[in-house]
């Protein structure tokens, strides 16, 4: 009997620790709940940076999906914030995209502002500069992971492809970059998009990889092509690897 009271007692008083507003839910699904903050991971352009593309999008990249922001809470803005751009707000999971309803002036630089009552931790702001081209050259494969026709890849390996430039990061992802009879994750950093595995790769087998159309550049340019190489995997496990630190630690190459 006492044993069943003090099980009681205990469980009374961890109910008391949510607030009232909490009580409708299970306290035990409510202490796995994530109760991080939603915060900033990366921008384009990137802080304090110049030259951008007079055409350039905006880019957001947040550590959990978004969904509230609009023009009264993120602003793109000239001569210290006097001037605000306008333009189109899209939210595409944890990305926020910003297009310009016309070009940046040449040579002026812009402040980018995102406030908390967007769903993030605390406002954020950074900066950069327009330089004075437009951007038309669509993006494309400039050269891959494992290059083509190579042999006796480990089979723990992620496959890449490094395009000519930065490109928009909502428009990459695992229907748009397959490998064939394999299922897995894509991860994008600026130029570089890394196809990983659920499991190992099947051993002494032929792989195609293709990144598909659709992918766009940070200036909205289209992808004209499709473009496909071809590898072969051994069946070894990589027991050291090099790394892109910037791609989640990933092990792109075994050695």
């Amino acid at each position: 009997m006492k044993k069943n009271i003090i099980l009681f007692t205990i469980f009374a008083v961890h109910c008391n620790y949510f607030s009232s507003a909490e009580r409708g839910t299970s306290p035990w699904a409510k202490m796995f709940q994530d109760r991080t903050l939603n915060s900033v991971v990366s921008v384009y352009p990137k802080d304090k940076s110049s030259g951008s593309y007079l055409n350039t999008n905006i880019f957001i990249v947040f550590s959990k999906a978004v969904s509230g922001f609009d023009s009264s809470n993120f602003t793109v803005s000239s001569d210290g914030g006097k001037t605000n751009q306008s333009g189109k707000i899209t939210l595409s999971d944890k990305v926020l995209v910003f297009d310009a309803d016309s070009n940046y002036i040449a040579n002026t630089a812009y402040t980018v502002t995102a406030k908390a009552s967007g769903g993030i931790s605390a406002d954020y702001v950074f900066t950069f500069t327009a330089g004075n081209a437009v951007d038309t050259v669509p993006p494309y494969v400039a050269s891959t992971n494992p290059p083509t026709g190579d042999t006796n890849m480990p089979i723990n390996i992620a496959v890449s492809a490094t395009f000519n430039e930065a490109v928009d990061p909502s428009t990459v992802n695992s229907n748009v970059f397959t490998v064939s009879g394999v299922t897995g994750t894509v991860t994008i950093t600026d130029q570089t998009a890394a196809f990983k595995s659920s499991s190992n790769l099947p051993i002494n087998t032929t792989l195609t990889a293709t990144v598909k159309t659709g992918v766009k550049d940070m200036a909205g340019n289209t992808m004209t092509a499709p473009y496909s190489w071809t590898f072969t995997t051994g069946s070894s496990v990589a027991g050291s690897c090099r790394y892109d630190l910037s791609i989640y630690d990933t092990c792109l190459i075994g050695e």
